[in-house]
């Protein structure tokens, strides 16, 4: 595998963990809901990566982009 190769499928990886986290945030959110009235969001409840952080992220895919640009030079 390529190091594009590897970080794609890292990043699928992610994105399918963090699909599963929201799917069961969610419900959870519908719960606390029914049972106590709150009108929480599921974001309150459980941050995940991605929710308003996006920003921070970028940082470390521009930082693996210079990696895998360095390394295509040596």
């Amino acid at each position: 595998m390529t190091l594009q190769e590897i970080l794609n499928a890292h990043k699928g990886y992610l994105e399918r963990s963090y699909n599963e986290w929201r799917r069961t945030r969610w419900l959870g959110a519908v719960i606390v809901k029914v049972f106590t009235g709150e009108n929480k969001k599921p974001s309150e409840l459980m941050p995940l990566p991605g929710d308003d952080e996006a920003a921070a992220h970028t940082d470390k895919i521009d930082e693996i982009k210079e990696l895998r640009q360095w390394l295509t030079e040596q």
